[in-house]
């Protein structure tokens, strides 16, 4: 469900003009945090004046916090699951996921 929400979504999104949307992944946030927040600040295009807050933001030593398992947010899935849970997941949603794929390709290379 979650996928094929996103899918509809990004389907609209694409539609607007580039200026009105930034796209950022989790993950990119997750392990290139200074990089994904300079990109975010920048596309927010915040007054000068607020400059010097951003760069203390993108300085802070954050500590990403899971309140439902402890370990690397990004990939705990693959201790929760089985390898026949983890196929299972993968059969139901390779059709949307593809669409996935080709949606965030085009919109990020374009």
């Amino acid at each position: 469900m979650w996928l094929k929400l996103n899918c509809l979504a990004l389907n609209d999104i694409t539609q607007l003009d580039k200026s009105w949307y930034l796209f950022v992944k989790y993950e990119d946030l997750i392990l290139n945090k200074e990089h994904e927040l300079s990109r975010i600040f920048n596309f927010l295009d915040l007054n000068p004046k607020h400059k010097s807050t951003q760069e203390k933001i993108i300085q802070q030593n954050i500590s990403y916090k899971n309140t439902t398992t402890k370990g690397n947010s990004l990939n705990k899935w693959k201790k929760q699951l089985t390898s026949n849970e983890i196929a299972t997941i993968e059969n139901l949603i390779t059709e949307e996921k593809e669409k996935y794929d080709y949606i965030m390709r085009n919109t990020l290379l374009n």
